[in-house]
């Protein structure tokens, strides 16, 4: 069950036009600052899918 604070965040990038890397990178800058747990991270990006799967070829 997402927290406020996730389906927040969700609704924010989502209001913004993120797509898939700009959620990520502001998520990065915005989770330090409201000490947002690695499970709640998690929680968002898991809204903003990777495009393509990233293994040990893709780096």
């Amino acid at each position: 069950m997402p927290t406020d604070l996730v389906t927040k965040t969700i609704d924010a990038l989502r209001h913004l036009g993120a797509d898939n890397h700009d959620a990520r990178r502001l998520l990065g800058m915005y989770a330090g600052r409201h000490d947002m747990t690695a499970e709640e991270v998690a929680q968002v990006l898991d809204e903003f899918p990777a495009r393509r799967p990233v293994n040990r070829h893709t780096h």
